[in-house]
């Protein structure tokens, strides 16, 4: 698969995500959007490595960083829509 093709795919993959809200504001509810992190960045950080060449630990060091720069814009759009943002968030997404 294309570069730019994964990039497009992840962005669109993020957008759904991001905007897919639970009815209720339960614990619960707010434990299972957290729970989510863990794999959508997974996956993210999988992308963004797949696309980068050179040294291996300067991959892993770039895809890493740009998973927690994704995570930290998106909170910062949570919070400008309103929604519930967290600094610690932004640690889970680059766990």
């Amino acid at each position: 698969m294309a570069t730019q093709t994964k990039i497009v795919l992840l962005v669109i993959a993020l957008a759904v995500l991001g905007s897919v809200t639970l009815r209720d504001e339960t614990r619960l509810s707010q434990e299972i959007e957290n729970a989510a992190h863990a794999p959508v960045f997974g996956i993210a950080s999988l992308v963004l490595l797949s696309t980068l060449k050179g040294d291996r630990k300067k991959r892993y060091l770039l895809a890493w960083t740009g998973t927690v720069v994704l995570g930290a814009a998106l909170e910062g759009l949570q919070a400008v829509e309103g929604r519930d943002a967290e600094a610690l968030d932004v640690l889970r997404d680059g766990a």
